[in-house]
C-alpha cells in the first residue's frame, strides 16, 4: 500500500496547533494583527520536517496569488547559458539573489521567433504569466512588448535602459558616465583628437556610450570632428578604415565594443603599428570571457552580476506592493589599463 502523503492537518496534530496556524505560518501571514509566538512557528516548521510534508505549490499559490517564481526572457538569439557569454553574469546574479528571496527560477527558452526575433507574446498570448513577474534582457529589449507589459500591468523589470512612453523599471549601467571618464583619462594625457568607433546596430547600449563621448567633448573643451565618428562592423573593419581615422587626426581611438576593438588591434598590428606608441586606445566596457588581445586595454568594468541582484530586488518590491519601480543606474569602474600615453611626437 502506497503511504499517504502528509497533509497540513496532520502537521497541526503533531505540532499541538490549529489547521489555520499552519496556513498561516506556510503563507507568511504573520503580522500585529495576527500574533504567533516564535516558538510556535518553531514547533511547526519542526513538525514539517519530521513528517516530511511539503505545501502543495497549486494550493499554495490559489491561496497567495503567488507561484513564487520568476521569470528570465532574453531577446537574445540565444539563451545565455555558457560562462563566456556576455549576459552570463547577469543570470549568476539572478540566480543568487532569487534563491535569496525564496523564489524559484523559471528560464523562457523557446526558440520561436516573431518576425525574426523572440517574442514575449506567443498568438498574442503573454507566455511570461507562467511567473509572478519576469526580468527582460538583450540588447534591443522590444519597446512595443514592453509598452504592452507595462499597459497589462503585469510585473517585470528590465536589464538595460529602455526608451518607452510611460515609466518603465529598469536597471541599467551608466555607460555615459563611464565614457566621459575614458575621455578624461585620455585628456589628462594630452590627447585632444579623439575618434570614436562605433557599430552600425545603434542599440540603447550604444547610444549612451556615444552621448558619453560627445558630452566629454563639450564639457573637456575638444573640437567635435565628425570625420573621426565612424560606424563599423568589425568583420568587415578594413585598413582603409583605420586610415581614415588616423588621417583625420585621431592620436586616440575609443572602441564601442570588444569585437570592434579585437578587429582594430589586428589590423594595426598588420599596419606595423603599436599601442600606444603610435595611437592611443581604450574599449568602452570590459569582456568576462578571457580575451587575451584586450587583457592590458583600458577599459571600464560593467556591474553585471549586481545588475541581476538588483533587478530581482526591484521585481520583488513590486510583488511585495512596493511603490512603482523608479529606473537604477549602477556606475562603472574605470580601468587604467595599459593603453594610454601621451600623443606620438
Amino acid at each position: 500500500m502506497t503511504k499517504r502523503r502528509p497533509r497540513q492537518v496532520d502537521v497541526a496534530r503533531h505540532a499541538g496547533v490549529s489547521p489555520a496556524i499552519v496556513s498561516l505560518v506556510l503563507n507568511g501571514k504573520t503580522s500585529d494583527k495576527i500574533r504567533i509566538s516564535e516558538q510556535t512557528v518553531a514547533r511547526v516548521r519542526d513538525a514539517m520536517r519530521e513528517l516530511g510534508y511539503m505545501p502543495n505549490p497549486v494550493a499554495r499559490s490559489l491561496a497567495t496569488g503567488q507561484n513564487r517564481i520568476l521569470g528570465v526572457f532574453t531577446y537574445e538569439p540565444v539563451f545565455p547559458l555558457h560562462t563566456e557569454n556576455f549576459y552570463f553574469p547577469f543570470l549568476v546574479g539572478i540566480e543568487d539573489e532569487v534563491e535569496a528571496q525564496d523564489y524559484d527560477l523559471l528560464l523562457f527558452t523557446r526558440s520561436r521567433r516573431d518576425q525574426g526575433r523572440r517574442s514575449v507574446y506567443r498568438d498574442g498570448v503573454n507566455q511570461l504569466l507562467m511567473a509572478d513577474g519576469a526580468i527582460l534582457f538583450g540588447r534591443d529589449v522590444a519597446r512595443d512588448e514592453v509598452e504592452r507589459l507595462r499597459t497589462e500591468g503585469y510585473p517585470f523589470v528590465s536589464i538595460g535602459r529602455v526608451e518607452a512612453e510611460g515609466p518603465v523599471p529598469y536597471v541599467a549601467a551608466d555607460y555615459a558616465g563611464a565614457t566621459f571618464e575614458v575621455l578624461e583619462h585620455l585628456v589628462r594625457h594630452g590627447h585632444r583628437a579623439i575618434a570614436y568607433l562605433g557599430a552600425p546596430d545603434r542599440a540603447t547600449s550604444y547610444r549612451d556610450r556615444e552621448r558619453g563621448y560627445r558630452m566629454g567633448h563639450e564639457e573637456l573643451g575638444l573640437e567635435l570632428d565628425e570625420a573621426r565618428v565612424r560606424y563599423h562592423d568589425p568583420e568587415t573593419f578594413a585598413a582603409d578604415h583605420l586610415d581614415a581615422l588616423l588621417v583625420a587626426g585621431a592620436t586616440a581611438i575609443v572602441c564601442e565594443s570588444h569585437r570592434l576593438a579585437v578587429a582594430l588591434l589586428r589590423l594595426a598590428r598588420e599596419r606595423g603599428l603599436r599601442v600606444p606608441r603610435d595611437f592611443s586606445f581604450a574599449v568602452l566596457g570590459d569582456h568576462h570571457g578571457a580575451i587575451d588581445a584586450l587583457a592590458n586595454a583600458t577599459t571600464f568594468r560593467i556591474p553585471l552580476y549586481e545588475m541581476g541582484v538588483r533587478a530581482v530586488r526591484m521585481l520583488t518590491a513590486q510583488l511585495d506592493g512596493a511603490a512603482p519601480a523608479r529606473p537604477v543606474t549602477l556606475p562603472c569602474d574605470f580601468v587604467p589599463g595599459h593603453t594610454v600615453a601621451e600623443p606620438p611626437g
